[in-house]
């Protein structure tokens, strides 16, 4: 049996890229990794499409805000 991956950060936390130097960082917004559909309205076969080891984050550019999908292990918190 397969085992899962647990989730490595939790909503609202604040994350930037591994080796960056810069003040620049990102907000996770999900508890869980990402997931494409809703559980009672999704019409995939099988339920909502999960990307594990993928993490929705939120970036501020030029004060606009941008949801993201990135992999996990590129971000550490600070």
């Amino acid at each position: 049996m397969k085992k899962k991956n647990k989730y490595p950060f939790h909503r609202g936390q604040r994350v930037r890229r591994k080796g960056s130097k810069t003040k620049k960082y990102g907000i996770i917004m999900s508890n869980d990794w990402y997931t494409i559909g809703d559980k009672e309205t999704c019409r995939i076969p099988g339920g909502p499409l999960i990307m594990e080891g993928f993490i929705a984050i939120q970036w501020t550019i030029r004060g606009k805000k941008f949801i993201c999908m990135d992999k996990a292990k590129d971000f550490e918190t600070f």
